[in-house]
């Protein structure tokens, strides 16, 4: 969240236009229902919404993007997944550099834990929940929208997901709020 707290500052995005919120659980299933009843409850206040999480190992992953296909609001393009693979971090990573190398587990690691450690070789500074991490890397981002646009390319080529993200299309549809004035 802080990363599009951020972005929202810097792109002086009011909160008539945007909304970062955290479900209570951070698997992918309970963001999709916060969604859900968020966009229920409040039917005309939001355009879209979209459910930012990743891989990571969760078993309800697939059934997340299921729900969110199947539901009337995901059908008319309401609500949105926006996943990254295995985690947030490979779209940290995108700002430093392009990489197709994919994540996996071992036996002393998850695919999240070995992300971290290649991101740390470009920013060793970094923690997770870092609160400053969008001033940190706004320099860059249009270096990370290249590249994941890039690896979203090879993805669809050769038919991988690991790694990916798709958080570059929610950047970019963010920072068009801006410029259309919506």
């Amino acid at each position: 969240p802080a990363y599009f707290r951020g972005l929202r500052i810097a792109y002086r995005l009011s909160n008539a236009n945007i909304h970062v919120m955290s479900a209570k659980g951070s698997d992918p299933m309970s963001i999709v229902m916060f969604a859900e009843n968020e966009t229920a409850r409040s039917a005309n206040e939001y355009d879209k919404a979209f459910c930012v999480f990743d891989r990571n190992g969760h078993a309800n992953y697939d059934a997340a993007l299921a729900t969110i296909a199947s539901s009337p609001n995901g059908q008319i393009g309401k609500l949105q997944a926006i996943t990254s693979w295995p985690c947030f971090e490979v779209w940290l990573l995108l700002h430093f550099r392009y990489s197709t190398a994919p994540f996996n587990r071992t036996a002393s690691e998850s695919s999240c834990d070995r992300a971290i450690r290649e991101l740390l070789k470009c920013f060793p500074d970094y923690t997770k929940g870092r609160q400053t991490i969008f001033e940190e890397l706004a320099s860059k981002m249009s270096n990370a929208i290249t590249n994941a646009k890039q690896l979203h390319a090879y993805n669809v080529s050769c038919r991988s997901n690991n790694p990916s993200t798709r958080i570059h299309s929610l950047v970019e549809y963010l920072i068009g709020i801006r410029s259309t004035g919506a």
